[in-house]
Parts: C-alpha cells; sequence; structure tokens
C-alpha cells in the first residue's frame, strides 16, 4: 500500500515537471510568444486607436501604423478643409514632385503714350528719324522664379479598420474624403479653404489671415503692381520755312503702363472634409 501511494505522487511530481517545462518553452524569458508554440489562451489583441475607418491623417516616419495604409491622393499635395462632402476628395494642380518647389512666371502688357510735338517747316518727306505721336503698346515676361512657400513632407495615411476601444482624444482634427462620421462633427468654419499652419510661439489659435477662403477647385492666382518710365531722346531735324508738321513724338521720360498678369503660386492640394473628434 505504502509502495502505491509512493508511486502515485512521484507520477504527479513527474507530471507537474513536465507541464512547467511545457510552460517554460511556451513563454520566453522576455515575455513573448515563441513562434513555434501557439499563444496562451489569455494573449488578448492589443486595443486599436479610436479614430473611424475612412480617417485621413499625417503621421511622421515613412510607413503608416498598423490598420492604417497610404493616402495616394495626397501625395504631393496639401490639404484644404472644404464644407460640402460633395466637394470632398477633388484634386487641385499639378502634385508636387519629390523636393520641388514650383516656379511660376507673370506676363506683362507694356504701353507707352507719346505725346504730339509740333515743327514750324515744311511737312512731307523730311527727316525719318522721330517717332510719331500716340500710343506705343508692346508685351514682355518677367522671368520664371519660385516663391519660396516652406513645407515639410509627411506620410499621409487612411484608416482602414474600425475603431478599437481607445477613444481618440477630445478635439482632434482628422480628414475624411466624404461626411463626419458621428459622432465626429465638421470643423469649425474658419478651417474651410485655407492652408492650415502650425501655430507660431505667441500666436493665438484659430485666427486666420491672408485673403478670402479658397473656393473649391481653387487656384488663387495674383496680379504685381508695376510702374516704369521711358525716356524718348530728342532728335534733330533740318526744318525748312512753312508752317507747320506735326504729330511728332515729344522727346523726354513718359510713363509707361504696365500690367502684370495673373499667375498662381500652384500649390497643389487635396480637399477633405475636416472633422473634429468629441
Amino acid at each position: 500500500m505504502c509502495v502505491a501511494v509512493t508511486r502515485a505522487v512521484l507520477a504527479m511530481r513527474r507530471s507537474g515537471r513536465s507541464r512547467r517545462r511545457a510552460r517554460a518553452r511556451t513563454i520566453n524569458p522576455g515575455g513573448d510568444v515563441d513562434a513555434a508554440e501557439p499563444p496562451p489562451v489569455d494573449a488578448a489583441p492589443a486595443a486599436g486607436d479610436g479614430f473611424p475607418r475612412g480617417a485621413i491623417s499625417f503621421f511622421l516616419g515613412s510607413l503608416c501604423p498598423t490598420g492604417w495604409a497610404p493616402y495616394a491622393d495626397a501625395v504631393g499635395r496639401t490639404i484644404v478643409p472644404v464644407a460640402a462632402a460633395a466637394d470632398a476628395g477633388e484634386l487641385v494642380g499639378a502634385a508636387l514632385a519629390v523636393n520641388e518647389t514650383r516656379a511660376h512666371r507673370h506676363d506683362l502688357a507694356v504701353g507707352v503714350s507719346l505725346p504730339s510735338i509740333s515743327y514750324a517747316g515744311i511737312a512731307g518727306e523730311a527727316n525719318h528719324g522721330v517717332a510719331r505721336a500716340g500710343q506705343i503698346d508692346g508685351t514682355a515676361a518677367t522671368a520664371e522664379t519660385t516663391p519660396d512657400v516652406p513645407y515639410l513632407q509627411l506620410r499621409v495615411c487612411q484608416k482602414q479598420v474600425d475603431p478599437g476601444e481607445r477613444p481618440a482624444p477630445s478635439g482632434v482634427i482628422a480628414f475624411f474624403a466624404g461626411a463626419c462620421p458621428a459622432p465626429w462633427t465638421p470643423a469649425p468654419a474658419a478651417l474651410v479653404g485655407r492652408y492650415l499652419v502650425a501655430l507660431p510661439a505667441g500666436a493665438t489659435a484659430g485666427r486666420t489671415f491672408g485673403g478670402e477662403p479658397l473656393t473649391p477647385g481653387e487656384q488663387r492666382a495674383h496680379r504685381h503692381d508695376v510702374t516704369g518710365s521711358v525716356a524718348a531722346p530728342s532728335h534733330g531735324i533740318a526744318l525748312a520755312g512753312g508752317c507747320c508738321a506735326g504729330g511728332y513724338g515729344g522727346a523726354g521720360t513718359h510713363a509707361a503702363t504696365i500690367a502684370a498678369g495673373p499667375s498662381a503660386v500652384e500649390l497643389p492640394y487635396v480637399q477633405l472634409a475636416a472633422c473634429v473628434s468629441p
């Protein structure tokens, strides 16, 4: 009887050591599950982030986080919020290439009015080295130049899965290629049609600057005020008696009217709905 009990106890001890050795093989000293072993039943998957499916956001680094994928429509573009969901997803302008600074130029229309001056002499065939009075028009063009718009290249990713258990922080702004999903709400109207700039030191959050908001699909053009003058040198002519020959352009400095044609900075963007987390 004692021998049977002793054998049973030894069998239980060996069984316990076997189970402990099996558990030791399953979990390594660092706490990770060995690839060759099935995970323990209490290894629950990590909860995902609280952003809704379809959310679009900027990320540091070259890769999107788990559950997110690159948003191709934003490549080479900034994001401009729009009010109407129907306008979301529209691409405006040609996308920037790697490290590109987009150049632009202006065409100019130039005009000079030479006042009329008369000489006492014989009209007709005479010295042809003088100008005719009146309006003289011409064209010109500026050289191409870059506006030196500063920007930072970041990865833009779109959420591919449903939100996890952890809610997004209150007040976070995310972008969507359609209407804001509940319970997220549209961002304040001040964001619509404007480029978003990180808050400078000492600045007030939410302040708007610059011109009127962009309308959907707009590439904002601008002009330059240009002033100039043209100097018309004097030119001697031989005259005979009689009166009067006129219509000659007077010598001197004359104001030139110069109109710069419109040109856009061409900062390409994608229109998206801006939404705020509750």
